[in-house]
């Protein structure tokens, strides 16, 4: 009878390692030890070697990254501008017919209603942000 259930477990075996390579790769990465099994010591080593591993491929990777992207692009980071807002009257099409600063709002919207009457075309107001060095 022994004899027999050691003929079974072989036929069983037999038949576990036709199975695709990929699954004998998960099963002999985790399945060690002779016996098959391993111990949650061994287990949780063998994961944190794996994350320490994982982690060094990324760096590595983040590295060749940055190493590219340095060597690549010669364009460097343009300088802060400040802006200001001015307003400007624009007729129907958005084209800028005058320009004011921004504390003037009310000699810009009788500007815009004084454009709008003589010529019979609607003028409006907006705000627009420029640089701070450009004159009106």
């Amino acid at each position: 009878m022994l004899r027999s259930l050691l003929s079974e477990r072989d036929r069983v075996h037999a038949a576990f390692m036709k199975r695709p390579s990929v699954e004998r790769d998960t099963r002999e990465l985790y399945d060690s030890s002779p016996m098959g099994r391993m111990s949650n010591r061994e287990r949780i080593a063998r994961a944190a070697e794996e994350a320490r591993l994982a982690a060094e491929e990324k760096a590595a990777k983040a590295g060749e990254k940055a190493a590219k992207k340095v060597s690549g692009t010669g364009a460097r980071r343009s300088k802060d501008v400040r802006m200001k807002v001015i307003w400007e009257v624009c007729d129907g099409t958005g084209k800028v017919i005058k320009s004011f600063p921004y504390p003037q709002k009310e000699q810009a919207e009788e500007e815009a209603q004084a454009r709008s009457r003589s010529s019979g075309r609607t003028h409006i107001l907006r705000p627009t942000k420029v640089p701070m060095g450009d004159a009106e």
